[in-house]
């Protein structure tokens, strides 16, 4: 139902000797839309919304999220109404069209909240697996760019990769064809181009 505080989940250091370590989490399943990018999405909205918009209590982390979407499936839309779905569920109020009010909250100002809120999503799209561990390398200095983008002034909730095993089939290709081209040269060659 509600997800704890990253701070409870962590494992403690009674001493607080050492540095807690940042949890990993994987999701997987062998089903085609079994709800893994749904829950990306739940995940992203729960940390990009704020903790209340007036009266509302919205439950939302403020932070922001680093989305590298490696399957090029990544829908604003998608995210924004499930967002739109997280603040109205909070408030108790379903949608009931255009125009409807949402908590004391004209639906303008909701669409407004949402616009921001989604600022704070950094997708990235890399084409193999050397340019997602290129964008894995240089995050850390586009997040610290302040001139780059709004969400200087939030910390970084997580950093989701949909999907991790995107480059397979194009690894082993090229490794494939890097075999082949080795065919009938001698191991020193090959030894001494690695």
């Amino acid at each position: 139902q509600d997800i704890e505080p990253l701070a409870n989940v962590l494992p403690s250091d009674p001493a607080g000797s050492k540095k807690q370590q940042v949890p990993v989490l994987e999701i997987s399943s062998s089903l085609s839309a079994s709800g893994k990018s749904q829950l990306l999405y739940y995940l992203t909205a729960l940390a990009i919304l704020p903790r209340r918009y007036g009266d509302i209590s919205v439950s939302g982390k403020e932070a922001a999220v680093v989305f590298i979407d490696t399957d090029h499936r990544f829908d604003a839309e998608r995210l924004r109404t499930v967002a739109r779905d997280i603040v109205l569920k909070q408030r108790g109020i379903s949608e009931s069209g255009p125009g409807a009010q949402s908590g004391g909250m004209p639906d303008h100002h909701l669409e407004s909240l949402l616009v921001s809120s989604l600022q704070h999503v950094h997708v990235f799209r890399p084409q193999s697996s050397s340019a997602l561990l290129a964008t894995i390398r240089t995050l850390e200095s586009y997040l610290f760019d302040l001139s780059r983008h709004r969400s200087a002034s939030r910390p970084l909730q997580m950093i989701a990769i949909d999907s991790a095993t995107a480059f397979i089939k194009q690894d082993r290709l090229r490794d494939e064809v890097a075999r082949t081209e080795e065919i009938g040269r001698p191991q020193a060659e090959i030894d001494a181009e690695r």
